[in-house]
């Protein structure tokens, strides 16, 4: 299981931090904190990763890139995402590495 995340958090350390940046705020786009984590998923199939506000993981193919307790740690508990939202997330986690 872990060499399957590990493949995930590759895909997704090897996208630009434009792709990055892109892809959360398409992610967080009519979502809120309350609805649940940022969590990465890779499609081997076609070969990329995808984020998704969820509250449990889908499969082996999914880690969770930031807990809800971080993103309401950034924004607070009731706050409703808009797209500036995406670079403080993106902040966040490279600051993790």
């Amino acid at each position: 299981m872990t060499n399957q995340i590990s493949i995930t958090a590759k895909k997704w350390n090897a996208l630009d931090r434009e792709d990055k940046l892109e892809m959360i705020q398409e992610t967080i786009e009519d979502y809120s904190v309350s609805e649940g984590f940022l969590m990465l998923r890779y499609f081997r199939k076609s070969d990329y990763v995808r984020g998704y506000i969820q509250t449990s993981l889908d499969n082996h193919l999914c880690l969770e890139a930031v807990s809800q307790a971080t993103l309401i740690e950034l924004f607070g508990e009731d706050h409703n995402y808009t797209e500036e939202d995406a670079e403080t997330i993106l902040n966040w986690m490279e600051k993790q590495n």
